[in-house]
């Protein structure tokens, strides 16, 4: 699922619904179970945006939870919305490492030993 940009460069389309399972890893297990949520994702050109659809006390239904560029190797930057630590303000944080499978259908995004958010496309 690829999009031509009026460069000729190939990109992924992540438009459309997405399911997430947001995991806590171990610096963050104390915190609490494994939640699911749903994204709503646009994308113009090689930027995307991510906006919870059922949300949580945290970040309510409508926040934007992630955002992001492109490139024609999968993701040049992606971060989350979120806690960098315990009662800091929300803020937009790197995510450290992500994936993005062969058909572009399922793509995991982690904060260091924080957080792994997998999602997958609707």
């Amino acid at each position: 699922m690829t999009i031509t940009l009026p460069s000729g460069e190939l990109v992924l389309d992540m438009r459309g619904e997405w399911d997430v399972y947001h995991e806590f890893l171990e610096r963050l297990k104390w915190m609490g179970k494994p939640a699911s949520d749903i994204l709503l994702i646009s994308q113009e050109g090689t930027a995307f945006s991510a906006v919870q659809q059922i949300g949580t006390a945290g970040t309510p239904k409508g926040t934007e939870k992630f955002k992001g560029v492109l490139d024609k190797y999968g993701f040049k930057e992606v971060q989350y919305y979120g806690l960098r630590t315990w009662g800091a303000e929300l803020t937009w944080i790197p995510c450290t490492r992500e994936s993005i499978s062969e058909n572009g259908n399922k793509i995991v995004l982690v904060d260091e030993d924080r957080h792994r958010w997998t999602l997958t496309r609707r």
